[in-house]
């Protein structure tokens, strides 16, 4: 379990029309990929488990969380 936390800079998710959200950090039990572009498309970046706050220079617009690990 976990969350992705966002900065307040993230409002408009998914709207390549918007600016984007910035510094994402991901607290979740899985790592994640975000995206420059809406609906997952464009440059990407993967954010570890658990990790380190992404640096404010990092952008995005769209998420995909990778299948949670089983033990």
């Amino acid at each position: 379990m976990g969350r992705l936390s966002w900065p307040p800079s993230l409002h408009a998710v998914g709207d390549d029309k918007e600016q984007p959200g910035y510094g994402p950090r991901n607290d979740t039990d899985t790592a994640v990929t975000v995206y420059l572009g809406a609906n997952c498309q464009g440059p990407e970046w993967r954010l570890k488990a658990h990790g380190q706050p992404a640096k404010d220079t990092l952008e995005v617009r769209s998420v995909r969380f990778d299948a949670p690990q089983t033990s």
